[in-house]
């Protein structure tokens, strides 16, 4: 389990460097520290969430949190 750990580790930082110097107008939401492996919260300002969702599909992504899933 450590090792998978240190593995999603490297991927989700890459993942969040990789974003955070090419897109512009994003900010990483939370700690850069102390956060789960396997988990990046981004917002990304001024762009429209279907267009990132469609781009993006090699990647799970949400448009809003879990908690919201059961709302209309």
């Amino acid at each position: 389990m450590e090792d998978e750990s240190s593995r999603l580790q490297v991927l989700r930082d890459r993942l969040m460097n990789t974003i955070l110097t090419s897109i512009p107008d994003c900010a990483l939401n939370g700690s850069d520290l102390h956060r789960l492996p396997n988990n990046l919260n981004i917002s990304l300002m001024g762009t429209d969430s279907e267009s990132v969702l469609t781009e993006m599909r090699e990647v799970a992504l949400s448009a809003g949190s879990a908690c919201s899933s059961a709302e209309p």
